[in-house]
């Protein structure tokens, strides 16, 4: 009766809590709207500290894990807090700040740690990992997620508080360490010295993990851990493979012979005495497991994983969760360079990773390990294995207790959702200290993701979670200074009454998830708080009204793409929906044998208008529109004898496909394929996502089936409704675009539009920007004025790594020269400038003349062909020996053509592993260009004249000859595709040097006749724009070095001078009266 006493003292109270929320939203409004003003602040925080190497399991790094300590140091005392100071510990000290001016109130004890894991593979991360950036709505760098990014969100509500109100509701003491990482070896040594200064009611852990999206949570325990390093000796030392191999005993082999004797066919360890203690799995037990909605294709989608795999007789959940594991974290043997060392291993190591449930020791796991590895070496080896010092005990908390509630409740009124309660695979090795050193539990209250790849390549936190994770801290401070410190504390001593204490995890038959003190009374489960009946009604709302129940409603079906239409409906059909369609589709789904209920039949109302007006009614738009959960709306609703439609597909009639035919329709014919009611029922459906599913794409269908069969009201299904919502506007704004865009061909002809919608469909993420600290993408330009025009956009890929932002800015540059071109011509460019070209009626010819031309910068470049790349050509590209040494292959980026022969294919990709190889569909400079400005975008049309299209006027006494004529026409043409100033040198169809980019054009002259070199003589040259000067200037320096023809567009006020030089020099100068600039 005491304890039932107990209890129902402590609901009543929580409930007195979750009434006074309101009021307390109140309180911490102010801290919320200073977090939100300072926002940029707090991302410099994370930029500063996460570019700090703390590295603490290398000795290298032992200076970057003391100048993190000081960082921290440095910003708790900044947020305001006092008595800040660095507690030794032998190596990486402590750092602890305190704000102890809440008398009555709770002190919570907040853990983190500032230091993080290698780095390695160094390889396969996308920028360097301390280079923190925000990209995508993600920090990415190593750290971000564990645990700085986690560390800063107490400090900075601290701060938001202390700012706005003077004072915290309750009083804070900060303790963050520098060695977590390793398992956290000085730390119980200096909680017992300091034990006095650490006491606290509860701690509240900063570093942890939060559920898979969209999901939120509280974590209520976390396994325990041991490390173990093995090696296997076969050899004195490393043998010959070829003479010893198959006749000696392989290290390799040999460890993997003994790795693979660590488990059973069924999954389980199999070393003696490892599962004893641990505690039975009960039913009770998989039914909480089983109340969190686990993803399990989605999760092993996520990572890449092949098939779920594990102990066998135990969901994946339960092996994470509940059950202990033994992994092989690590291994290395022989030659692990790049190519080929013929050697039989002698030596080959691993390291193994165990975690441990409550019941099991990780002292004794440890040696139970060693002994089993050294008991049973392979045939002809000799096995050595030792501790990695690195143990940490299981930990779990109850979930009752005050601070768990209290994090639930901040959760749930931050993420607007009832968050589930969960227990984590990892370990925190301090969770068990605070409760074995400072006799108190632990509320994890941390907001990583599964999916943020932490301790691998390219960790990342969602920025999202960095907002909501420091409001969720003022919030919960804020809960909790509603409470008594003795309300608050949750000792050690508590867990001599649950079953989630680990001294008596093995002994009772008790769910994990429960203290044996409420297992006939009120608990706490997903999704959401939910207390005994006395209270729950008073305490909690219920949430959610649930989306219609038994038959699941009406689909309404409208499309023009009929693809897998029937096979959609025959999945809605079978989960219960009515299908209600219009014309062709309702015709094509009866043609199937489906049922179908025409629009006709539902409004009452006849289609009219040639099909104008179909589903433009009430009983239609106001099914799709009316909020489920409002009582007006259902009145409303059930006034008009409106049913609900909870699905709507529709796609839109075939617009762009009618204006794009080769056979042009009529104004009247196009007009009519503007559709109206489509948008309408998209539109509607989308707005009303919190209730209705809209879908436009074929591709949404399968995932569609599946969502409906799962909970509609759970947060999976709105975060799956709301991206459904999204993907319906954009298709919507992407139609309108086209409409517009037609229309104003028909009214503006090639005349800038007064405005301009240009619709981009994402194509490829790119591992970065032009630089790696800048997130990048690929689009494609779906606007009628890129229809079936060709280039690298529409490119397809043969072979070779995936294509950079660089990589797309140099091959579009490469092929749109070579393109612009009628001979067989090869350009190679280099850094979106050619730096080679060569026309030839020999294409082969061309390349090498091309490549030839400046040998140095085309090592890397990007190699483009106006012509089809056959056998012999490939050959030569893959065989080519670099001019200037006559033995180093030239590598490049990319070789981009407009077809390749099969054998030229095939040859080519021999060439290289990560040689991208293009194909695109030829397309010379033509129709409009933008580009962007700060701040807004400029509008041309493409440079797209061509030396066939204007006049080469000769303006000097010397006449040009045939041969140099064709030259300059072949100089004009490079010219027109090298950054300005720009100064293109050619003879006999071929670039000689080229000058681009330089502020004043006698310096791009210099460095063109440079890149010529002897060959000048006789030489053409062209320049974009006019000659400013000409004596002692541009055009006497080319004339004195050997240059015989000259093309410049002329319209300076000096141009005399530039025919009276050439006239001395007698060289002949055309004016073209065409500039090419190009910026």
């Amino acid at each position: 009766m005491v304890q039932h006493r107990r209890f129902l003292g402590f609901y009543a109270y929580f409930a007195v809590l979750l009434v006074r929320s309101t009021r307390a939203e109140s309180v911490v409004s102010q801290a919320l709207g200073y977090l939100q003003a300072h926002d940029k602040q707090f991302d410099e925080d994370l930029f500063q500290l996460g570019a700090i190497p703390s590295i603490s399991s290398l000795s290298e790094h032992a200076s970057d894990v003391l100048r993190a300590g000081d960082w921290v140091a440095a910003r708790l005392k900044a947020a305001g807090l006092e008595e800040v100071q660095l507690l030794e510990t032998g190596s990486a000290p402590l750092v602890y700040a305190q704000h102890l001016h809440a008398p009555g109130k709770p002190t919570a004890l907040i853990y983190a740690h500032y230091d993080v894991q290698p780095v390695d593979p160094l390889n396969l991360w996308d920028q360097p990992p301390f280079d923190i950036s925000l990209k995508g709505g993600y920090f990415l760098g190593r750290g971000v997620d564990d645990d700085k990014g986690g560390l800063l969100l107490p400090i900075q509500a601290v701060e938001a508080m202390l700012k706005t109100s003077g004072k915290l509701p309750i009083n804070v003491k900060f303790m963050y360490e520098g060695e977590e990482e390793i398992l956290s070896p000085h730390l119980p040594a200096a909680m017992a010295k300091h034990k006095k200064l650490l006491e606290a009611d509860f701690a509240l852990s900063a570093d942890g993990g939060q559920l898979a999206e969209p999901d939120i949570g509280l974590c209520i325990g976390a396994r325990g851990a041991t490390a173990v390093e093995v090696q296997v000796r076969t050899l004195a030392g490393d043998q010959h493979s070829g003479m010893v191999g198959g006749s000696v005993k392989n290290a390799a082999l040999g460890l993997a012979e003994l790795l693979a004797g660590l488990h059973h066919s069924n999954g389980s360890v199999a070393i003696p005495g490892f599962y004893d203690g641990v505690r039975q799995i009960i039913a009770q037990d998989r039914a909480d497991v089983e109340e969190y909605p686990f993803q399990e294709e989605a999760d092993r989608r996520q990572m890449g994983a092949f098939s779920a795999v594990g102990e066998e007789g135990f969901s994946t959940l339960e092996r994470r969760w509940l059950r202990p594991t033994l992994d092989v974290v690590g291994m290395w043997s022989g030659f692990q360079g790049q190519g080929m060392k013929t050697i039989v291993p002698a030596i080959a190591t691993a390291k193994i990773s165990c975690r441990l449930v409550p019941g099991q020791d990780p002292a004794r796991i440890t040696q139970l390990v060693e002994d089993h590895l050294r008991a049973n070496p392979p045939e002809g080896s000799e096995v050595t294995a030792q501790s990695l010092k690195s143990q940490a005990d299981a930990y779990f908390m109850p979930k009752e207790s005050v601070s768990n509630q209290a994090a639930l409740k901040a959760m749930e009124l931050t993420f607007k959702r009832k968050p589930f309660i969960f227990l984590t695979g990892g370990s925190v090795p301090a969770w068990a200290l605070f409760e074995r050193e400072l006799g108190i539990k632990t509320t994890p209250f941390a907001f990583g993701r599964p999916s943020d790849n932490v301790h691998a390549p390219n960790e990342r936190f969602p920025k999202d979670l960095y907002q909501l994770g420091r409001e969720s801290y003022a919030r919960i401070f804020d809960i909790l200074g509603q409470s008594s410190a003795t309300a608050s504390r949750t000792p050690a001593g508590a867990s001599d009454k649950s079953e989630l204490c680990p001294q008596r995890i093995g002994q009772c038959n008790s769910s994990i998830w429960r203290s044996s003190t409420t297992s006939s009374g009120p608990r706490v489960h997903a999704p959401g708080l939910q207390l005994s009946s006395r209270f729950s009604k008073a305490a909690i709302p219920r949430g959610t009204v649930a989306m219609a129940a038994g038959p699941k409603g009406k689909a309404l079906l409208s499309v023009s793409d009929k693809r897998d239409l029937a096979k959609l409906a025959e999945g809605l059909t079978k989960q219960g929906y009515e299908l209600v369609s219009t014309g062709g589709s309702a015709r094509s789904l009866q043609d199937s044998g489906l049922t179908v209920t025409q629009v006709d039949e539902l409004t009452g109302f006849p289609e009219m208008l040639d099909g104008r007006v179909k589903t433009l009614h009430p009983k239609v738009h106001g099914g799709i529109l009316g909020k489920r959960k409002d009582t007006s709306h259902q009145e409303a609703l059930q006034a008009h004898e409106i049913g609900l439609i909870d699905v709507v597909v529709v796609n839109l009639y075939p617009f762009r496909q009618t204006v794009t035919a080769s056979q042009q329709p009529s104004f009247a014919d196009a007009v009519e394929q503007i559709d109206i009611g489509g948008p309408a029922l998209i539109r509607a459906a989308a707005k009303n996502h919190e209730d209705v599913y809209v879908v436009v794409d074929p591709a949404d269908y399968e995932p569609l089936l599946e969502q409906l069969g799962s909970d509609a009201g759970s947060s999976q299904a709105q975060h799956f409704r709301r991206r459904l919502a999204w993907k319906a506007f954009q298709h919507c704004s992407s139609y309108d675009s086209t409409v517009s865009e037609w229309l104003w061909s028909q009214i503006g002809g090639e005349n800038p539009p007064p405005a301009l919608t240009v619709p981009l469909q994402f194509s490829a993420g790119l591992r970065y920007g032009e630089n790696p600290h800048q997130p990048a993408a690929f689009y494609t330009d779906q606007s009628l004025a890129e229809h079936s025009k060709g280039g690298v956009a529409t490119a397809t890929q043969h072979h070779g790594r995936e294509m950079s932002y660089n990589n797309y800015l140099d091959a579009d540059a490469a092929f749109s020269t070579v393109c612009d071109f009628p001979d067989p011509t090869c350009v190679v460019v280099k850094h979106t400038n050619p730096c080679g070209v060569a026309s030839r009626d020999d294409l082969l010819e061309a390349y090498r003349l091309a490549v030839r031309a400046d040998p140095i910068s085309a090592f890397g470049g990007i190699v483009a062909f106006n012509r089809e790349v056959d056998e012999d050509l490939a050959n030569e590209i893959r065989n080519f020996r670099s001019p200037t040494d006559d033995e180093t292959r030239m590598f490049y980026e990319i070789v981009i053509a407009p077809s390749y022969s099969a054998a030229g294919l095939e040859r080519l990709k021999g060439k290289s592993k990560t040689l991208r190889i293009l194909e695109a569909k030829a397309r010379a400079p033509e129709g409009r260009q933008l580009r962007q400005v700060a701040g807004g975008w400029l509008w041309q049309q493409a440079d797209s004249l061509t030396p066939s299209t204007i006049e080469f006027k000769p303006v000097s006494e010397q006449q040009p000859s045939e041969t140099q004529l064709a030259d300059l026409c072949f100089a004009w043409l490079c010219v027109k595709h090298v950054k300005s100033n720009a100064i293109a040198i050619a003879k006999d169809r071929r670039l000689l040097g080229m000058g681009s980019g330089q502020p004043n054009r006698v310096k791009s002259v210099e460095i063109a006749l440079e890149k010529a070199g002897s060959n000048v003589e006789d030489s053409s040259l062209a320049s974009d724009a006019f000659f400013p000067f000409s004596w002692n200037d541009s055009v006497e320096k080319a004339c004195q070095a050997g240059v015989k023809a000259i093309a410049h567009p002329g319209g300076s006020m000096r141009d005399s001078d530039a025919v009276d030089c050439c006239n001395k020099y007698k060289v002949a100068l055309v004016t073209t009266n065409v500039r090419h600039f190009k910026h």
